[in-house]
């Protein structure tokens, strides 16, 4: 097992997670962290000190990483988005600095950019493709990173270019939740041969949306859609 080098929290809206990063290893992970929405009175400290507190008592101060909305205007800090084209050296040089019991703690700033006269936004994401690209030497490539709001980003030469936000799973609950579509669904894990089907496709015979193509394929109890909310 390496030395302990870091310390790095995934700090989002829902939830909170730390990880003691060695040289070459995960050495430990702590992910029963609330998220920002779910810290009482901005009291982000004392939940930082719950997370982590031990490690810095076993292996002394270590340089401290925060990533995600944690550095959102809801957050403990707010860290100014970098722009687009964004590499990691232009993320290091625009991370936010916490003062909190003489801890060495950086905020991540996450990227913005700007798709047809619009802004688009993402905090955490960016960490995680900066991430891969380090650890899979890749430099090109188009990442899809699922989630409430989802992400299509495009990566040239080792920056990220651009990029895109869906809100895939946000619309996904309401639709599970509050329409007749829910009431469709079934419980189950997904089956990834119906979305396919259902992406790929995209050829039902009529003139349709695809949420109305899903509405048909359920009703009309076609076998491969017939019993997972995959659509």
């Amino acid at each position: 097992m390496s030395k302990p080098l870091l310390i790095g929290l995934d700090w989002g809206t829902t939830s909170c997670r730390a990880y003691l990063i060695g040289a070459r290893d995960l050495l430990a992970r702590n992910t029963d962290g609330p998220g920002i929405l779910r810290v009482e009175g901005g009291a982000f400290g004392p939940w930082f000190d719950t997370m982590i507190g031990d490690w810095i008592a076993t292996h002394g101060v270590l340089p401290i990483i925060l990533s995600g909305m944690i550095g959102s205007r809801q957050g403990w800090k707010e860290a100014p988005y970098a722009k687009c084209p964004a590499g990691a050296a232009d993320v290091v040089k625009a991370l936010a600095k916490i003062d909190h019991d003489g801890l060495p703690i950086s905020l991540v700033p996450g990227l913005v950019t700007e798709n047809d006269g619009m802004p688009d936004v993402m905090r955490g994401e960016e960490t995680q493709i900066l991430g891969a690209l380090a650890s899979s030497g890749m430099g090109e490539g188009l990442f899809l990173l699922p989630g409430t709001h989802s992400k299509w980003v495009e990566v040239s030469g080792g920056r990220i270019v651009s990029f895109r936000t869906f809100m895939t799973g946000e619309v996904f609950g309401a639709l599970k939740e509050h329409t007749i579509l829910g009431r469709l669904m079934r419980e189950g894990a997904a089956d990834a041969e119906a979305l396919t089907e259902l992406a790929v496709s995209g050829d039902f015979g009529v003139e349709v949306s695809l949420l109305g193509s899903c509405r048909q394929l359920r009703v009309n109890d076609k076998p491969s859609m017939r019993s997972q909310p995959s659509c």
